[in-house]
């Protein structure tokens, strides 16, 4: 509780929510529309992409199914796919013992798997990380095509 109040304070001082009492109740909401919120937050959000491996395709774990980076980009836009392709799965799920070997360069069947912060899984949408994770997770490639089509994605999002 002690956490979740300290959160719900930061949160306020930001601007990004408000909490009224109803009786007893404390409820939260928004401080404007989402897609305000989702702009005022930029400063605070990061990419959910804690690591980057490289591996063989074929030693893919079965967990990292959803398409990530560039790949989740073609999937929902007209960006072409990439050479490599990229999955996530949640940094947790990552096996300690026995992973599979990173790879230094790319190569003739080596995928990227990205190691998520938190399970991609929540949030997935057709197969590929959600729209706003995928936009942190790119935000800070120079290639203009891939900002080209962030932004078509988030023009999208029916806020």
């Amino acid at each position: 509780p002690a956490g979740a109040s300290q959160a719900v304070k930061e949160l306020e001082v930001t601007g990004l929510i408000q909490s009224t009492m109803q009786g007893r109740e404390r409820v939260l909401s928004l401080a404007a529309g989402p897609e305000v919120v989702w702009n005022r937050a930029q400063s605070y959000l990061r990419s959910p992409v804690r690591q980057r491996l490289r591996i063989r395709f074929s030693e893919l774990p079965a967990e990292a199914s959803l398409r990530a980076g560039e790949s989740a980009l073609a999937a929902l836009t007209d960006l072409a796919e990439p050479a490599e392709p990229s999955f996530a799965i949640a940094s947790r799920q990552w096996p300690r013992q026995g992973a599979p070997k990173s790879i230094p360069t790319p190569d003739t069947g080596t995928c990227v798997v990205e190691l998520w912060r938190y399970s991609p899984e929540a949030t997935a949408y057709s197969g590929c990380v959600d729209p706003l994770s995928l936009k942190l997770s790119l935000a800070d490639t120079l290639d203009e095509r891939v900002q080209l089509a962030l932004e078509s994605i988030m023009e999208k999002i029916k806020w």
